[in-house]
């Protein structure tokens, strides 16, 4: 686990996030992020030692060597800074304030759910080497 950088916490039922999983997954070149979703074993136990947030409903990107979070908009942005081809992108974040960035975020999160849907079990784990996976 030494070489991965960050762990990705989703939810593990919502389309955009399995989908975002997959997205990070196929251009994650260096295979720094580890996957797991918000109501696994890793994140129970994480949670012990660091007081992520209450309110679940955010993907939180947990720096493993730093000992940190980010969340929203920001888990995002460091997300893009971690895959070359993107990079740019998470600079382009840097252009508007933050809490314009969570206000849309806070949005699509608010209607994830009718705009694509949920699955009745988390589908990341099958798209995503075992070794990156983790409960």
């Amino acid at each position: 686990m030494n070489s991965n950088k960050y762990i990705l916490f989703v939810d593990g039922v919502c389309n955009l996030c399995n989908n975002l999983v997959r997205f990070v997954f196929n251009f994650d070149s260096n295979s720094t992020i580890l996957f797991a979703p918000l109501n696994g074993n890793t994140y129970e136990e994480i949670k012990k030692k660091i007081s992520f947030p209450e309110n679940e409903d955010t993907v939180i990107l947990y720096s493993i060597n730093e000992n940190i979070y980010f969340t929203k908009s920001e888990a995002i942005q460091y997300l893009l800074f971690e895959m070359r081809f993107f990079k740019i992108f998470g600079y382009f974040f840097y252009l508007f304030p933050k809490k314009f960035r969570n206000s849309l975020y806070n949005l699509v999160a608010k209607t994830r759910y009718k705009i694509f849907g949920k699955s009745e079990y988390c589908k990341y784990k099958y798209f995503v080497e075992d070794s990156r996976f983790l409960e």
